[in-house]
């Protein structure tokens, strides 16, 4: 049975998962996952700062539209 790992994410969330994914997350994305929870003051610059969208989304994403509707495409007049 695959080893499992607990990996933590910038914005305070863990996961555990298998060492080869918990490693490949580190690796490729070391800005958002580490062994080690990161610090207070980097997860809350992480919520204000715009490049992480999955935590700083705009508020048409959370205003009730549907996942097939872009909340940005303007509706074709008739």
């Amino acid at each position: 049975m695959p080893v499992q790992v607990t990996i933590h994410r910038i914005n305070g969330e863990a996961a555990t998962m298998t060492g080869l994914d918990a490693r490949q997350a580190v690796q490729n994305h070391p800005k958002e996952w580490s062994y080690e929870p990161f610090p207070p003051e980097a997860r809350k610059a992480a919520l204000n700062d715009p490049l992480f969208v999955p935590y700083n989304k705009p508020e048409a994403y959370t205003s009730g539209h549907s996942a097939m509707q872009h909340p940005f495409t303007v509706a074709a007049e008739s």
